[in-house]
């Protein structure tokens, strides 16, 4: 049995100010035929779907009509589970629906996730006999592993945390075991796993300071699919906990990793991954140098399917507005798009950033933390961390409620 296991889409991104959707149903074409090509027979979505939990008209009608594409294709199974990103409700909407079209959606919904059953789904093969089972967790919410009480310190709430997420798949483990121990089980998971490197795109997701667990929690899966990092890795070197990584660049930060889906051979009990590499249909290029560099560096620049996204760096010592503006004159005759400048007096040592950014364009958390920042004289660091604590929480709590 062939599975691919891909993650992170961000269906819907807008990136400072451009939108991804061109790239996006560029990459459905390609996942399509790479699925036709390669005789897949379950695709596994390991979370974030969507890039806000409230996605738009354009966005849900991109999702669906991929998956209702592969209908006429092998793949006869599809699992999907919930990321940090994802709205619960936009998930579950269209659940009944797609699950008549062998498509499992696993939400996060916290009263459907207190029995471990609901996350068990079991894979058979064209003879109809049990070949897989998937442990499909979605990203775990703060309410579902762990009871909250009042005056916890930062440390108590972390070490239930990790207690809470390392007995989750325990238990969700020993669920799949009773069904059968002599087929692949496969964790699915949406967090961030110690021996790993991330970008700058991603969000953190956890209360406190547990940014990352110890890869232990997954002893016993034969193999754990992984979302929420966007660079294509091993976690810790081991060639069967990985994360497939976003399949389009989400930042510049990622400009110099290959994008992959990961492909697994599950047989039987060994597991053999490859990896197949995304085509970049839309180059991102980050430019630095003088001005004069900077000019003859945009003049090379190879265009391809769709106009290269670019980021500019200038490394003079004294940047005027006329040179800003000489640079976005010299793209003007070119298929460019410059989406941000930052320059570096450095004799003044004043960093600018001539990027118009608009609230749209970052996270309510990251806002908050910028009005933290404006109130120092208010809030020292101890009390800042207990501030943003509860506001994580607060958020959490929104969306779990919508």
């Amino acid at each position: 049995m062939k599975i691919l296991h891909t993650s992170d889409w961000h269906i819907g991104q807008i990136f400072k100010n451009h939108s991804r959707q061109e790239e996006h149903n560029q990459f459905f074409i390609w996942l399509k035929q790479t699925i036709i090509e390669q005789n897949i027979e379950v695709l596994l979505v390991a979370g974030d779907i969507f890039d806000v939990s409230n996605p738009s008209s354009l966005a849900l009608k991109t999702y669906y009509d991929f998956l209702t594409s592969l209908q006429t294709t092998n793949c006869k199974k599809i699992i999907i589970t919930g990321g940090n990103h994802d709205g619960i409700s936009t998930l579950d909407a269209p659940k009944e629906l797609l699950d008549i079209l062998n498509i499992n959606i696993i939400s996060g919904q916290r009263d459907s996730m207190q029995d471990k059953n609901n996350l068990i789904i079991e894979i058979n093969n064209s003879e109809n006999k049990l070949s897989a089972i998937v442990c499909a967790v979605p990203f775990l919410r703060d309410s579902v592993v762990r009871k909250n009480s009042a005056n916890q310190s930062s440390s108590d709430i972390e070490s239930q945390l990790k207690d809470g997420i390392k007995n989750y798949y325990k238990d969700t483990l020993e669920s799949a075991m009773r069904i059968s121990k002599n087929v692949p089980i496969i964790a699915m998971g949406h967090l961030t796993v110690m021996g790993t490197s991330s970008s700058k795109s991603e969000q953190d997701i956890y209360i406190g300071k547990l940014q990352s667990l110890n890869s232990s929690i997954f002893d016993g899966y034969d193999y754990v699919a992984l979302g929420h990092l966007h660079r294509t890795q091993k976690v810790a070197s081991n060639d069967t906990i990985r994360y497939s990584g976003s399949p389009i660049c989400l930042s510049f930060s990622e400009i110099n990793s290959d994008k992959k889906v990961l492909i697994l051979d599950a047989s039987n009990k060994n597991i053999i991954v490859n990896e197949i590499v995304v085509p970049r249909f839309r180059e991102l290029y980050h430019i630095k140098g003088s001005f004069d560099d900077i000019l003859s560096k945009l003049k090379m620049i190879k265009i391809s399917t769709l106009t290269p996204f670019i980021e500019v760096s200038i490394e003079d010592e004294f940047v005027t507005a006329e040179i800003i503006n000489s640079i976005y004159e010299e793209v003007n005759d070119l298929d460019l798009e410059i989406l941000q400048i930052n320059s570096q007096n450095r004799d003044r040592e004043i960093r600018t950033n001539y990027e118009v950014q608009k609230l749209d364009d970052i996270t309510p958390l990251k806002v908050f933390e910028i009005k933290c920042d404006e109130n120092k004289e208010l809030l020292d660091d101890e009390i800042k961390e207990k501030v943003i604590d509860c506001f994580k929480e607060i958020m959490e709590k929104i969306d779990e409620d919508s």
